[in-house]
């Protein structure tokens, strides 16, 4: 395949990955949001109160994690305007791409066991 057509390739997905990131910054805000909220509700609870922070430390890693593909998605992009060899840019393409699907796996199972605990604190 074309070094060129390979280039656009991935260009394009990388405009569809931080978007995607952009979707889970999102649902995190929401979450912090629901915590405060459940707070609120159960300021009396300590049990409550510690799964809560424990939830905000996971959320603030979360945070951390899509800050850091969005910085590895960007240096790929410098890549790409550069001389690397079209094997090379597919190796480190692939290893985003797989950190990111695990990344988003570990989410939606996060997801949903973040909403069992805020919809039985609610």
């Amino acid at each position: 395949m074309n070094i060129n057509v390979i280039k656009v390739q991935e260009h394009h997905e990388h405009r569809e990955w931080l978007s995607k990131l952009d979707f889970y910054q999102d649902q995190v805000l929401i979450f912090q949001k629901e915590l405060t909220e459940v707070v609120r509700k159960h300021p009396q609870w300590l049990s409550i109160i510690e799964h809560v922070d424990e939830y905000r430390k996971i959320l603030i890693k979360k945070l951390d994690h899509i800050d850091d593909f969005r910085h590895e998605i960007l240096r790929h992009e410098k890549q790409l305007s550069g001389t690397k060899t079209e094997e090379a840019l597919a190796s480190d393409h692939e290893k985003v791409r797989s950190s990111l699907a695990d990344f988003i796996k570990d989410f939606e199972e996060f997801k949903t066991n973040f909403r069992r605990f805020a919809a039985h604190n609610d």
